[in-house]
């Protein structure tokens, strides 16, 4: 019964690598904005040449990182580059200040740093399939280490700072940085590396649309997120009128039921199929994000984010595995087309939002959102015709 409950060793052992690194990243990237403007006293502008420098770092990166684990790259090497990228990235954070060496610096490490999640998804698909076990299912443990990560990381670093400064806090996300190598070490063999023998059926330079085709939908997906959470704190507070901590209530609420979500989607998975589970997902979050432009109280706040944590949650569960059934021979590039798309819905949808509130207003942002989730429905009816196309070309 145990054993049904829980996926095999090293699955486990990936999962707490991902917990572990996500922790890491996810208690710098958040402050980052705040430490340049509040600490260093730069311009908000700033932050964006950061962030747009860090992310098309991060694309290069992941397509190389992804090649390389394709072509046979010992993963270990791999995942100590960006280990160690992030420790550097942390050590210089509190030894040296100001934007030319965040920029020159900071910034190529982070970017660095971003492709340990990529590569370690991929590994994780890898080792799933040597071990017999369902992809569906192993890359719902990694993607819950990845959630659980995130509600860790910026908790960890927002109070660190508030009690002693970004100092501490910088020195802190180092010592994680440590643990994160350590684990590394201590979990992935030496020598794993994907099957040289492997072999897709694109070439290298060929276009698989069927993979940007799920690309999009992942970036839809999170565009939808992005846009919302965005805007969120000032819809609830100024527009709605809840109370200060609605925003916190909000989160934990959607993060709870968003890991139970993620852990039952495979087995949704296996009883309709992962096309209808994401058309399901985009059908919860147009429902979602209507309500949200018509909440009043907390009592329909609660409602509407447990709604919120179910959608996302099914979307996060299926989406690697979405995108690397489109390529099966080649996980490390289909899992760094997945994160690529998942950083740039990110960052479109911040800035998205920025725009839409400043012409109109932060419930219009909300409306925006429910047509992108339409959008996404419609881009998922065109998945089947251009699947057998792909696999009539393979013929």
């Amino acid at each position: 019964m145990i054993s049904q409950l829980f996926p095999p060793k090293q699955t486990l052992q990936i999962s707490l690598l991902l917990l572990i690194s996500g922790t890491c990243m996810s208690a710098l990237v958040p402050v980052m904005g705040y430490f340049m403007i509040d600490e260093l006293g730069e311009s908000a502008w700033t932050v964006g040449i950061y962030n747009g420098l860090v992310t098309a770092i991060t694309f290069a990166l992941n397509r190389w990182t992804g090649g390389q684990f394709d072509k046979g790259a010992i993963v270990l090497r791999l995942l100590l580059a960006a280990g160690g990228a992030y420790c550097a990235a942390a050590l210089m954070l509190i030894v040296a200040h100001g934007l030319t060496i965040l920029l020159v610096v900071v910034a190529p490490l982070m970017g660095i740093a971003s492709t340990g999640m990529s590569t370690t998804f991929a590994f994780g698909r890898v080792a799933a399939e040597r071990a017999r076990v369902p992809v569906a299912r192993a890359n719902s443990w990694l993607r819950a280490a990845i959630s659980l990560a995130w509600m860790i990381g910026p908790a960890l670093s927002f109070t660190l700072i508030g009690a002693y400064g970004f100092g501490p806090a910088f020195a802190a996300s180092a010592v994680l940085g440590v643990v994160w190598l350590a684990l590394l070490v201590w979990f992935v063999p030496a020598d794993f590396r994907a099957d040289q023998h492997r072999k897709s059926n694109t070439q290298a330079n060929d276009i698989n649309w069927g993979l940007m085709l799920a690309a999009l939908i992942c970036l839809m997906f999170v565009l939808v997120t992005a846009l919302f959470e965005s805007a969120m704190p000032m819809y609830f507070i100024q527009d709605v009128h809840l109370p200060a901590y609605a925003p916190g209530l909000h989160l934990s609420i959607k993060c709870f039921l968003e890991l139970f979500t993620i852990f039952s989607s495979s087995a949704l998975v296996d009883r309709i199929g992962i096309r209808r589970v994401l058309i399901g997902a985009a059908l919860i979050a147009v429902t979602t994000m209507v309500l949200y432009a018509e909440i009043s109280s907390l009592a329909e706040l609660i409602a509407v984010s447990a709604l919120d944590g179910i959608y996302y949650g099914l979307f996060a569960g299926v989406a690697v595995t979405y995108c690397q059934s489109f390529e099966p021979d080649r996980p490390g590039r289909a899992t760094a087309v997945y994160a690529n798309s998942y950083a740039a819905g990110n960052m479109v949808g911040s800035m998205a939002m920025g725009f839409i509130a400043s012409a109109t207003s932060f419930r219009s942002v909300i409306f925006v959102a429910a047509y992108a989730a339409w959008a996404v429905a419609g881009v998922l009816a065109l998945e089947v015709p251009l699947r057998q196309r792909a696999r009539q070309s393979a013929r």
